[in-house]
């Protein structure tokens, strides 16, 4: 929805592909301002999970920022699912941490069973 709206703000459209460049890098800018450092492999699990587990109190605060900021999003069809915003999951600590997760999961499945 920002990006909507920054580029419905532009004076002139049809957006240049510099402008649309612009826009999308400051909305990551934005998000990278609003997600803590410490948040990486947390929302690394959600990605991978769907879901988003409060561990305690300390993390429920966090859970509840992420959620406020729209850097995690929930979705709610048959069963409610959460997933990054598209500019979380481009900051560089947490694309490391989905990376390490997914290949840590290909591992798994990977492995031989009898």
């Amino acid at each position: 929805m920002r990006l909507l709206q920054s580029a419905l703000a532009h004076e002139e459209l049809p957006l240049s592909d510099s402008d649309f460049s612009r826009i999308v890098n400051e909305l990551k800018d934005a998000y990278r301002k609003v997600v803590p450092a410490d948040t990486s492999d947390r929302l690394a699990r959600v990605a991978l999970d769907r879901y988003y587990t409060v561990l305690n109190s300390e993390h429920g605060q966090i859970a509840d920022q992420m959620l406020l900021n729209n850097a995690v999003l929930r979705y709610v069809n048959d069963n409610d699912w959460f997933d990054l915003h598209p500019a979380v999951a481009e900051i560089p600590g947490v694309k490391a941490a989905r990376a390490a997760l997914a290949q840590a999961a290909d591992g798994r499945t990977g492995q031989d069973v009898g």
